[in-house]
């Protein structure tokens, strides 16, 4: 069966598509599986941190000073003006990441009409974020 998969409005592939070019895009670990599995090449301190914070983490690496950085993902479409989204408990993860001196970064994958894709990546700041549990909202 033939099916056409718009990006532009499959949220839900959307993410995951946006969440393995930028996997790909920064050289980092994904944290799509259900636990985490202590990682002998990792300090003992930030495999603490991952098995506490696991289910809310989409993307993490360890950089060249040995610095583990999380990744929050978010996608943006052509003529979307909205907030992004985030969980209060992906939230209070990245928060407590800031306070334990891990880094974290939000990368904004744009898809364009034209197949090309921009990847931006910032700082993280909860202050530019819109918290929601989950549910139905309005895409603006």
């Amino acid at each position: 069966m033939n099916r056409k998969y718009p990006l532009k409005t499959s949220y839900n592939w959307r993410g995951a598509v946006a969440e393995l070019l930028a996997r790909f895009h920064v050289k980092a670990y994904a944290s799509r599986s259900k636990s985490y599995f202590k990682s002998d090449w990792m300090p003992e301190r930030y495999n603490e941190f991952l098995s506490v914070f696991w289910s809310s983490i989409d993307l993490f690496k360890l950089n060249e000073n040995g610095i583990l950085e999380l990744f929050e993902v978010k996608t943006i479409v052509d003529n979307v003006k909205r907030i992004p989204d985030i969980t209060r408990k992906t939230n209070f993860c990245y928060n407590k990441a800031i306070g334990l001196g891990i880094k974290v970064f939000v990368i904004f994958v744009s898809f364009h009409d034209d197949w090309n894709i921009f990847f931006e990546i910032k700082n993280f700041e909860d202050v530019k974020f819109r918290v929601n549990n989950g549910g139905w909202y309005r895409r603006k």
